[in-house]
């Protein structure tokens, strides 16, 4: 009976887990859908941080684990002292 009772609970936990995902990976949802809702092409540059943050509602932190998520993703180009602009891969 308790090890029925736990398998459904770890079932639960499992599921609901799956779901679950980070302030970072939403905003980084977010900015992708931004990106291809202006059509933005390669090399367009992004609005600064400051200015993603104040609208998706997030932190600075929040935008900027995002944008590296992006960039790992192939959808953003982060240069040091360049700013970030939309990648070449965004229509993929």
């Amino acid at each position: 009976m308790v090890e029925n009772m736990y398998a459904k609970l770890q079932g639960k936990v499992e599921n609901s887990t799956k779901a679950w995902k980070s302030s970072s990976e939403e905003t980084a949802e977010s900015i992708l859908s931004m990106i291809q809702a202006h059509n933005w092409q390669e090399g367009h540059k992004l609005p600064p941080q400051r200015a993603l943050a104040e609208s998706l509602g997030v932190s600075r932190p929040t935008v900027r684990e995002a944008l590296v998520i992006l960039e790992t993703m192939g959808k953003v180009n982060i240069q040091p002292g360049e700013g970030k602009s939309a990648a070449a891969s965004l229509d993929e």
